[in-house]
């Protein structure tokens, strides 16, 4: 590909063209083969140790801003997503990260969660957000809707029996659960306490809903979390045969 071969300067008016143009780059982030083609341009632009470019910085700002405004399209796109994904995903983007979780995903995460792509950037999103936007995010689904009049079920409750919902509930327990075990192994998180509350809030909701949970494969997926996990943290020492609860802990925790 031009692209991995070509120094920047051989192609940047494909990158200026898209600058001018942001319906065209919409177009190509939403093709199968040219998703790829727009997280390779993001790659380019803000990888600091290739060939300086003047424009660089410039262009990598512009075509981010457009990105990132109309995130929530994107998100809900069938192979768009991934270049959103790319972006929460990549550390030299944590700015843009960060403003795409602030601009585009608090207030939505309800509605994204129900949706078969924008639900796989909310879980992307909740596993690489700084503490105090995971903080954020965790307080929306927690406590940021209004029950529903009649059924009285809040956002936690919909998501956990919704066909793509539950996965994101299946990734906010399994941050929770990260905590949990790096605390049995004496690692100490940042927001460890806060984890680990969201965690008892969402074991309690499990277990009031557990029967209804074993019906479904998803349902029975968290229910052996929560019990492998209540498994790992009463075991006092790794007996024969059995994993210890550390392998468990990400690597950039311990």
């Amino acid at each position: 590909m031009i692209m991995n071969t070509f120094p920047l300067s051989h192609w940047q008016f494909i990158v200026e063209h898209f600058i001018r143009n942001r319906a065209d780059l919409f177009s190509v982030a939403e093709n199968k083969y040219g998703c790829r083609v727009v997280q390779l341009i993001i790659e380019v632009l803000s990888d600091n140790t290739k060939k300086p470019n003047k424009r660089r910085p410039q262009m990598l700002e512009e075509i981010m801003s457009h990105l990132v405004s109309n995130c929530e399209r994107l998100a809900s796109n069938e192979f768009a997503n991934y270049v959103i994904q790319h972006i929460i995903k990549a550390g030299p983007l944590s700015d843009y990260r960060d403003r795409l979780i602030e601009m585009c995903l608090l207030r939505n995460l309800l509605s994204l969660a129900q949706e078969k792509y924008a639900s796989h950037v909310v879980e992307k999103a909740l596993e690489y957000a700084p503490p105090s936007l995971l903080a954020e995010m965790m307080d929306e689904i927690f406590d940021g809707y209004v029950p529903h009049p009649e059924t009285k079920k809040d956002a936690l409750d919909i998501m956990l029996f919704h066909q793509y919902g539950n996965y994101v509930v299946q990734r906010m327990l399994d941050i929770c659960c990260e905590a949990a075990r790096a605390k049995r192994n004496g690692i100490n998180l940042p927001d460890m306490e806060q984890r680990m509350e969201w965690l008892n809030r969402l074991e309690t909701r499990i277990a009031q809903n557990r029967h209804r949970l074993a019906r479904y494969s998803s349902g029975k997926k968290i229910l052996t979390t929560l019990q492998q996990l209540n498994d790992c943290i009463s075991q006092t020492t790794p007996s024969r045969g059995r994993r210890p609860c550390l392998p468990v802990v990400p690597p950039k925790y311990r």
